[in-house]
């Protein structure tokens, strides 16, 4: 370990290939307005909107936001600025991936590092981890929301002061900040009627969907993305969820994957559905969303929030955990699954990170498998067959069950 994303810089992208130098690549947008910038070969940031050069994206984005509010102070660069239409955390991510992943190993090579990710249009994947579906991924702690702060905190700190804390208080303080700057760290999602509230709508699942997610999410130790498909009936205030779309293509494939998102959209129209939400997977960690998971979760919430009731469409997050294995007492063949949704942060916090809500869904039995459903899992198939990455169905579960009986019987499930 050792990589905590602090004093990351472009250069060290542009050095690796994660980011390539191009005109018009750099995008911001605040409070309504969209600022568009150039990167330099050297890691700088040409704006075109100030004609000036910067030397980091906190640098241009602080420059960006107080041309449109003087009174800010931060500029939360590499969460706000996006290259491609990507967040720069995503590319910095995986670069610190590509990092960990070369200090564990003194046989991988850059490459070995993309060869097991799934390109992810909603998310960025997690790191393959090759081990038994026996054992677990570590215990990773799962964080309560009201411990991890606010994002203000997170920017005004300086390094030297975090350094030179000591004791007790050091360790504290450097926790909270590993807390907010993590985004693979696991927030807690509660169910509204924890604090006293009612679900805002309801939510049907139908099995049609539920058997696609299983099958996709179960085909690899990757994570995996995918688009949900349904209906919004303003009436009953209900949410259904009909059909589950694979997203099958992989990080380094640009053009399958916007391919993909068009033959997905097509898809969707024809049958006379609407887009509701997504699914991912955490294959050997809990089905609880990740820092990032909410960000990502919040930001599509918005953009199909419309406008007014007739334009307004809720929009919902899955994650399927099929090799998790949860407490003894808790042991199932059945993939975990988690839908939630995120409260944004209120008015007066408003660099909180939004709260994740478990929403509670009702599952619709259809009674035969639609037409589409076997052609779905078929390229499913085809996509992970010769993958490094794909899941030994004859590796053990359990004592009793192999991978493929425990896939068996979640679906009959």
């Amino acid at each position: 370990g050792g990589f905590t994303g602090r004093g990351v810089t472009l250069q060290m992208l542009l050095e690796d290939n994660i980011l390539q130098p191009k005109d018009g690549a750099m995008s911001l947008e605040y409070m309504g307005q969209k600022f568009n910038g150039d990167l330099l070969a050297d890691g700088k940031i040409f704006s075109a909107e100030v004609q000036e050069v910067f030397s980091s994206p906190s640098a241009w984005a602080l420059r960006c936001k107080k041309i449109v509010n003087p009174e800010q102070k931060y500029g939360c660069g590499w969460s706000s600025v996006r290259y491609c239409g990507r967040p720069l955390d995503v590319y910095k991510n995986q670069w610190m991936r590509k990092r960990r992943l070369e200090q564990v190993s003194d046989n991988s090579t850059p490459d070995d590092c993309n060869l097991s990710t799934n390109e992810p249009v909603l998310l960025e994947p997690e790191p393959v981890i090759q081990m038994s579906m026996k054992q677990t991924v570590g215990d990773r702690q799962i964080i309560k929301h009201e411990t991890l702060g606010n994002r203000t905190s997170i920017e005004s700190v300086d390094k030297k002061i975090i350094l030179s804390l000591e004791f007790v208080s050091s360790f504290f303080f450097s926790f909270s900040l590993f807390v907010a700057r993590d985004p693979n760290l696991l927030v807690e999602a509660i169910l509204f009627a924890n604090i006293g509230k009612l679900q805002p709508f309801l939510i049907s699942l139908n099995t049609t969907a539920l058997v696609v997610m299983d099958v996709h999410c179960s085909l690899t130790r990757s994570e995996v993305v995918g688009y949900l498909a349904g209906q919004w009936d303003i009436n009953t205030n209900t949410l259904t969820i009909k059909q589950a779309f694979p997203c099958l293509n992989r990080v380094t494939d640009d053009k399958r994957g916007q391919a993909t998102e068009i033959k997905i959209a097509q898809s969707i129209e024809s049958a006379g559905l609407c887009l509701v939400g997504w699914y991912h997977s955490h294959p050997l960690s809990p089905p609880t969303p990740t820092v990032q998971d909410i960000d990502s979760q919040l930001e599509y919430q918005l953009k199909l929030k419309g406008t007014g009731d007739q334009g307004y469409r809720p929009c919902v997050a899955m994650i399927s955990s099929p090799f998790h294995h949860a407490e003894p007492s808790q042991s199932t063949s059945t993939s975990h699954l988690t839908c939630y949704w995120v409260s944004p942060p209120t008015e007066s916090r408003p660099l909180e990170l939004g709260r994740p809500m478990a929403m509670q869904y009702n599952v619709v039995y259809d009674a035969t498998v639609k037409d589409d459903v076997v052609p779905k899992l078929e390229a499913c198939l085809k996509f992970y067959r010769d993958s490094p990455d794909r899941t030994n169905f004859d590796e053990n579960w359990s004592d009793e069950l192999t991978i493929l009986d425990k896939l068996k019987a979640s679906l009959k499930s």
